[in-house]
């Protein structure tokens, strides 16, 4: 049955989708643990560079107070050089150097001036009154404050002192967040996949549906008109499909109003129990015209009916009968209790109770030699 066939394949889409659907919330769950453990990475990249960065400028500085205490030693005794001072060296006198060891156009360059960087002053010969202004205590203290602030220094720049594997951690850290990035483009390529086929799945799902409904809802109309056109009323009927959304059809429903001869607008609710039925054949036969089957099997579809509903659905299935299957003809099997679908048959087929073998029996009449 193509109308079952179209349905099961409906059903196939649907599941489909869910399939999909599922696979998409994997692909983004997935997506979102990637995403995170890229930022726990990146933070800790961040904090390992600025543990680094916080030791470089430590011992830039350490260096550049060295740098300047030395350089101001330097000035000292090129000051006292040029002012023909003598110092008196622990080791060698200063007019034991040479005048062009100490040439002061070589300030940039210490290594023209080993004298200097290895003169150590002898200030126990120093006058008296130049010696007064700091006790040995103080000096003693002062000493003793200025070792423990450079140990304090150098135990600082210990502490610290930049990680020798930095750049090695650096590198592994670098190579994980690469391969993160990959993976990361990876689920987000399989994400877009999954995308992509869910949308195109969604595209012909929709066009399928809205294939059947416009072709339903086209020839509904007529369909109805033919089922209730009586005397007094040639027109017969006016029945309509439409759809509660537009743009998403599959997430609303679908109103069918079906207003009989002579009858004004009511809910389908409000309509009679053969009212019904004629509408709800109607669009039945609606349906079918959009995949029509080889034959109907109606079963007492006419139990609601009055006579006058009786005879209008029985010509119309008569009037199908004699139509090509190209013009929305078909053949129909019709199980009924009312006379008035008997004469419109092109057979007949009853069935009773035997009582000699207290079982069913058929009996088949053709009624083809009976018409004119």
């Amino acid at each position: 049955d193509q109308n079952q066939t179209l349905f099961k394949s409906v059903q196939e889409i649907e599941g489909g989708l869910e399939s999909l659907n599922e696979e998409a919330k994997c692909s983004r769950s997935r997506v979102e643990e990637v995403e995170v453990q890229l930022k726990e990475l990146k933070d800790f990249l961040s904090n390992q560079t600025s543990k680094a960065s916080k030791a470089s400028r430590a011992l830039l500085a350490s260096q550049q107070t060295h740098q300047q205490a030395t350089t101001r030693r330097l000035a000292i005794l090129r000051g006292a050089d040029l002012g023909a001072i003598t110092i008196q060296d622990e080791d060698t006198p200063m007019e034991d150097v040479p005048s062009s060891a100490v040439n002061p156009a070589d300030d940039d360059d210490e290594t023209q001036e080993p004298h200097l960087l290895r003169a150590k002053p002898d200030f126990s010969k120093l006058h008296r009154r130049l010696q007064i202004h700091m006790s040995e205590a103080d000096r003693t203290k002062t000493e003793q404050e200025m070792k423990t602030r450079c140990d304090g220094v150098v135990g600082e720049l210990e502490r610290v002192a930049p990680q020798l594997k930095a750049v090695e951690q650096y590198q592994q850290l670098k190579e994980r967040e690469r391969a993160f990035l990959e993976e990361l483009d990876a689920t987000k390529e399989t994400a877009r996949t999954a995308a992509a086929r869910f949308n195109q799945a969604s595209m012909q799902r929709t066009e399928r549906f809205m294939e059947c409904f416009k072709h339903v809802a086209l020839h509904i109309d007529p369909i109805y008109k033919d089922l209730t056109r009586k005397p007094g009323h040639v027109l017969g009927g006016t029945a309509y499909l439409t759809l509660e959304s537009q743009e998403e059809p599959f997430l609303h429903g679908v109103k069918f109003t079906a207003m009989p001869p002579a009858k004004r607008f009511r809910d389908m609710e409000q309509l009679s129990g053969g009212e019904k039925t004629v509408a709800a054949l109607g669009l039945l036969f609606a349906v079918h015209h959009f995949r029509p089957s080889p034959f109907f099997v109606l079963d007492e579809v006419d139990a609601a009916l009055d006579n006058t509903n009786v005879e209008k659905v029985a010509n119309y299935i008569m009037s199908k009968s004699h139509q090509e299957a190209s013009e929305g003809g078909f053949q129909s099997v019709v199980i009924s209790l009312k006379d008035m679908f008997y004469d419109k048959a092109d057979a007949l087929i009853g069935v009773c109770r035997d009582p000699v073998d207290n079982s069913s029996i058929t009996y088949s009449f053709d009624l083809e030699k009976f018409k004119f």
